[in-house]
């Protein structure tokens, strides 16, 4: 039976952030996306934030999506099997044209 080890716990963000969603690239960092403020209520956009030691520290990197009145998104990363491109997907049904994918590297 397969199991998880927990190796350490912390906050990424202070804004009552929630529904992270990370990927790991080859060079090691570790990006996550969340939505912003409201905890599990969800009442924002979608920022990201990089570690670059295994999770014990982050750095929020910007914003994938803003809220916008009315609305809220939580966009998912996902990782290129090469892993060159990392793209942040979801739902946003307030942004007219949004396609529903992102890239954020290549």
């Amino acid at each position: 039976m397969a199991s998880i080890e927990i190796l350490g716990t912390g906050r990424i963000d202070e804004r009552e952030s929630a529904f992270p969603q990370a990927v790991q690239l080859p060079d090691g960092d570790i990006l996550c996306s969340f939505n912003v403020g409201g905890g599990a209520h969800a009442t924002g956009g979608s920022d990201w934030a990089r570690s670059t030691d295994g999770g014990e520290t982050w750095e929020v990197e910007g914003t994938l999506l803003p809220r916008k009145e009315g609305s809220t998104n939580a966009l998912k990363l996902s990782l290129s099997a090469d892993g060159r491109t990392v793209y942040a997907y979801g739902f946003a049904p307030l942004y007219p044209g949004y396609q529903g994918l992102r890239r954020l590297r290549e």
